[in-house]
């Protein structure tokens, strides 16, 4: 190694006759490693690397030296069947470009005319970028254990998320599956990175969506120092593919959460409304109360409801959520640790609020206080048939919370001062329950109405930005029966693969599996409501999407502040890490007493 970096001071001709002679005689590796007086293939990597880094500008004045070298790369790559070894290629070949790249600076800036040198360099970086696509598909290609095999059978052909989260939840440490020292995350991260010009959108997001599922799992055990390895990655991606500079800020956000764990945050830095009227409508005549389950000491009231009637026998019906948006500043610490939660956690090994007490409380719609607000008026005729949908900021003021329980004992003795607007939400709750093909039978008033109203506002809400086209979070579930869908693809699978039994009973858990509900920006309708386009709404305290969704009504529908292409890959972000959230709490209440 000393003797030829000597012998390169000297001169380097011989440093490339030695290429063109592995060129012209496609050498295998052993003899590769002897013609350069090395000991090993790291040591090789290292001298062909780091001698061409430190002579590039020299190698430039050689005919033929672009051609040689990138030739001799492929066969270095071909030659080399470790995929540890591959990996180190890779690194050594990054660094090459970046050197390359720093070279082009002068040239990109512009204030230099485009000369033989600045053509040369750049045809350099081409070839070298091939040559790293060609390694990285290398390691891919290289033999796999079963249950890795079969992991990526389901991620990289099924493709069907549903399936994924049911056999991370029935594997629990298939997360952190490797092989050949690769862990099946880091694979496809790289497989997102090396192919993401090759894909359509929607293939891109179920990917982002399976990269979340994998870092929102329990017990995902990477160690640091390959997670700075895959941000430097994304890194380097940014600058050979920057029009995806979202998703990789994307990745790079939840592999920073996964280093740093949550942040704590100073509540004094929070944002409170000091004028409640400056901007909204003044709803604090209209009478309105909250009905929940309890009235526990600490409970938060994040909907509320008012009603009118006109004189044509319509109504309005107004369905107030808290101005969350007003208290919590974007991208500060407690944002980040709300979109982390994604929800309230409220099982016995794990009570968290989404938002810290003390702060909830100022925003929640408690009754005698004048609270700042988001109030969606739906117009409705006799029948429930939407009329109208008008949003805005309000400022409102709760007469009553109430429970379900106190509500039924007032529609029993008739003594309350509101008694009309019961009756009417009653009689509008009920309609609406009879167009949802739900049987009225024993369900008491209170319930009808806090039911009903709840899912409406939703539906109602999603329906009017899927008929006008504008962007949102859906909530969709689609039904389907994962037994017939998948048992040709396992047994032609099975047909291509000997398989040891714990890799087919991975396989086979595939017929197990469920529609789960999941966010997307492209509406496929939910089962539970008649396949009705459905929302998330009315829980911004306990809700991130929820938070979100009021976020995006404030911002393109009442201020107009902002264009639909400003919230695409927002909302596509959110609905993928939120949607693995809710499923992973939702697995925790299943599984606490």
């Amino acid at each position: 190694y000393n003797i030829h970096i000597g012998v390169l001071v000297m001169g380097n001709s011989l440093f490339f006759r030695i290429i063109e002679d592995i060129c012209n005689h496609n050498y295998s590796l052993d003899e590769m490693i002897a013609k350069f007086y090395v000991e090993d293939s790291e040591q090789l990597i290292n001298y062909v690397l780091d001698v061409f880094e430190s002579n590039i500008e020299e190698f430039l004045t050689i005919n033929s030296f672009r051609s040689n070298y990138h030739t001799f790369l492929y066969y270095l790559t071909d030659a080399i069947n470790n995929p540890n070894v591959l990996f180190s290629l890779s690194i050594k070949i990054k660094h090459v470009i970046r050197k390359i790249e720093e070279l082009l600076k002068p040239y990109n800036k512009g204030l230099k005319d485009k000369d033989e040198k600045f053509n040369k360099l750049n045809r350099l970086k081409r070839d070298l970028n091939t040559n790293l696509t060609n390694n990285e598909q290398k390691i891919y290609r290289i033999y796999e254990n079963d249950n890795f095999k079969v992991l990526k059978h389901i991620i990289f052909d099924i493709k069907d998320i549903d399936v994924l989260y049911h056999i991370i939840n029935t594997h629990k440490g298939i997360v952190n599956l490797s092989n050949n020292d690769e862990y099946i995350l880091e694979t496809v991260i790289r497989h997102l990175l090396l192919k993401i010009n090759d894909m359509e959108d929607d293939e891109i997001d179920y990917y982002r969506r399976v990269i979340t599922m994998f870092f929102k799992a329990d017990k995902l055990d990477i160690a640091p120092d390959r997670l700075e390895e895959l941000k430097n990655d994304i890194e380097f991606q940014i600058k050979r593919n920057p029009e995806n500079t979202n998703l990789y800020d994307y990745l790079l956000y939840l592999i920073n959460y996964q280093l740093n764990d949550l942040r704590m945050f100073n509540q004094k830095k929070f944002i409170v409304p000091s004028k409640l009227s400056d901007g909204r409508v003044d709803y604090r005549y209209l009478p309105t109360i909250t009905i929940d389950m309890s009235s526990k000491t600490k409970m938060l009231y994040d909907d509320a409801f008012s009603i009118e009637e006109l004189e044509d026998g319509s109504v309005y019906l107004y369905l107030h959520v808290p101005d969350v948006d007003e208290y919590v500043q974007e991208n500060s610490d407690l944002e980040d640790y709300m979109r982390h939660m994604g929800m309230s956690r409220y099982v016995a090994n794990d009570r968290r609020p989404m938002i810290p007490y003390d702060l909830s409380r100022k925003m929640s719609l408690n009754a005698g206080n004048d609270v700042a607000s988001l109030t969606y008026r739906v117009h409705l005729n006799d029948k429930g048939i939407v009329l109208g949908l008008d949003f805005m900021k309000s400022v409102i003021h709760v007469d009553d919370n109430l429970t379900r329980y106190n509500a039924n004992n007032l529609f029993t003795t008739g003594k309350y001062k509101y008694m009309d607007v019961l009756e009417k939400m009653a009689s509008l709750a009920r309609r609406l329950r009879m167009k949802r093909n739900r049987r009225v039978g024993k369900k008491s008033n209170s319930a009808m109405i806090m039911e009903e109203f709840n899912i409406w506002g939703n539906i109602f809400i999603a329906s009017y930005f899927n008929e006008n086209g504008i962007v949102f979070p859906y909530k969709n579930l689609v039904h389907r029966d994962y037994n017939s869908m998948f048992i040709n693809d396992i047994s032609t699978f099975l047909k291509q693969n000997e398989l040891e039994t714990e890799a087919k009973s991975i396989l086979f858990d595939i017929c197990d599996a469920e529609s789960r509900q999941f966010y997307s920006t492209e509406n496929q309708g939910n089962a539970n409501f008649g396949g009705r386009p459905y929302g998330s709404v009315g829980n911004p305290l306990r809700e991130y999407m929820s938070l979100e969704t009021t976020r995006l009504i404030k911002s393109l529908l009442i201020d107009v502040n902002s264009m639909q292409e400003d919230w695409e890959e927002r909302l596509i972000n959110d609905c993928a890490e939120q949607t693995e959230i809710q499923a992973k709490v939702k697995e925790l209440y299943k599984t606490t007493k």
